[in-house]
């Protein structure tokens, strides 16, 4: 084991860094576009020990920020024309980093073990300085201690993330939206789901950072849901990212011309349709053009890629301001050799991060349980969302489709009417739960009241 010297002070060669850590991020980047964007945001060049990783990260990180490829021959142009080729090991070091990596699922447990090795560096070399400044000559106690607290306080203001805010500012912005709430204006942040009865319930609309999972059966119509909101957001001029695993753009695509022709689906993808129906399609396609939704079919998604391309801004060089799951079960976890249970806990976990950092509301859809099926009233509850509890703790507002599976079914009380789907709002943090009725066309995914 080699020693290293550190603000003066000899370590080993792994309490300072981690090689095969280094290399895996990098490989990781120069693998993916989205993945390079997303760590060159959290990550910066000091937090490489090896100057060649240094010099290479740089690189990655300004064809990202360029919205350039990072792929292998990308990065050693870039090097090469910056005059940095050499620098960074030549042709064959960028080669064998290329071809590094451990498990590229697992980069971003390799940006934690970077940013541990580097706050150890900080940390070392800070110590070091205060130890010099503790035997220097000419400066009272106070100073000492305020130099020494100075130089501490550089480590640990770039190492942990401040979200702390004063009392005095966040009562004044909470005042003013009291204010504006009293005077009847709505926040223009918030968005709304174009339902009447169900605006009802949220008066102050689906706001930034809050995560609302719409739980349902299967052929309940929870992506039919999801389509009519991912429409309505579009006509409030909001711009939406559908991440769908389930179905194609195309068949998304096939449901928004339905929905807004009012013809159905089936009709549509027969090509049966003839007379007046031609005008109502060219009228829908219209309106579809102008729409500012970008649809996402791409297999074996994670959170993580979906963030970095949302932070990318998608959507006519802008972040979407509604981002859509369908559907959360179906989501690649970063979690690999855990159980189910840990897989969706970490989905759900992810999706709440995001929403938050993003700072825009997340729509997941989630598979419910046969649970509901066995009860008498086959009401819907929270607990039957599937795989994981952790969902309707992460979740701001929780919502629970519900229809009658058969017409006798439906006949009974406490059932919705036959037609209906029942919306129930099984929580809302910041509101009231309760339910609604609406009426629901299958055939053209259509809600109402």
């Amino acid at each position: 084991m080699n020693n290293c010297t550190i603000g003066g002070i000899r370590m080993k060669d792994n309490e300072i860094y981690d090689k095969a850590a280094e290399s895996s991020i990098l490989s990781a980047m120069m693998g993916s576009t989205e993945v390079a964007a997303e760590l060159g945001a959290v990550l910066e060049a000091g937090d490489f020990y090896i100057s060649r990783n240094q010099i290479m990260f740089t690189a990655i990180k300004q064809l990202a920020d360029a919205g350039m490829p990072t792929d292998l021959v990308a990065v050693i142009d870039r090097l090469g024309s910056t005059g940095n080729l050499a620098k960074a090991g030549g042709d064959s070091y960028v080669l064998q980093v290329s071809g590094d990596y451990l498990s590229y699922v697992n980069y971003p447990h390799y940006v934690k073990i970077l940013k541990r090795h580097s706050l150890r560096r900080s940390l070392t070399a800070a110590a070091q300085r205060i130890r010099d400044l503790a035997v220097s000559e000419g400066s009272s106690e106070e100073e000492l201690a305020d130099r020494a607290e100075a130089i501490l306080g550089e480590v640990t203001t770039r190492a942990i993330p401040n979200g702390s805010h004063s009392l005095a500012e966040v009562t004044e912005q909470v005042y003013m939206d009291m204010g504006a709430k009293h005077a009847g204006t709505k926040d223009p942040d918030c968005i709304y789901f174009g339902i009447g009865a169900l605006d009802g319930l949220f008066p102050d609309g689906i706001k930034p950072g809050q995560l609302v999972v719409v739980g349902a059966r299967p052929s309940v119509g929870k992506t039919a849901f999801a389509v009519f909101c991912g429409a309505e957001f579009a006509k409030q001029g909001r711009r939406v990212a559908i991440y769908s695993e389930e179905m194609s753009s195309e068949e998304i695509t096939y449901r928004l011309f339905s929905l807004e022709s009012s013809i159905s689906s089936s009709t549509l993808s027969s090509g049966s349709y003839a007379g007046l129906q031609e005008q109502l399609i060219a009228e829908a396609r219209d309106r579809l053009v102008g729409f500012p939704i970008i649809l996402n079919d791409e297999p074996g998604m994670t959170v993580s890629r979906m963030q970095a391309q949302c932070r990318r801004k998608v959507i006519d060089g802008k972040a979407p301001e509604v981002i859509i799951v369908d559907y959360l079960q179906l989501l690649q976890s970063s979690v690999k050799g855990a159980g189910r249970y840990e897989e969706v806990s970490e989905l759900s976990r992810a999706l709440k991060l995001m929403a938050r950092e993003l700072h825009v509301p997340v729509i997941a859809l989630a598979q419910l349980s046969r649970q509901s099926e066995q009860r008498p009233d086959r009401r819907p509850m929270m607990s039957d969302l599937r795989d994981s509890g952790s969902i309707e703790q992460d979740a701001d507002v929780v919502l629970l489709l519900d229809a009658s599976a058969t017409e006798g079914e439906a006949s009974r009380p406490e059932r919705p009417d036959w037609g209906k789907r029942r919306v129930i709002v099984a929580k809302h943090r910041n509101g009231p739960v309760g339910e609604v009725d609406l009426n629901f066309s299958p055939s053209t995914c259509t809600f109402a009241d």
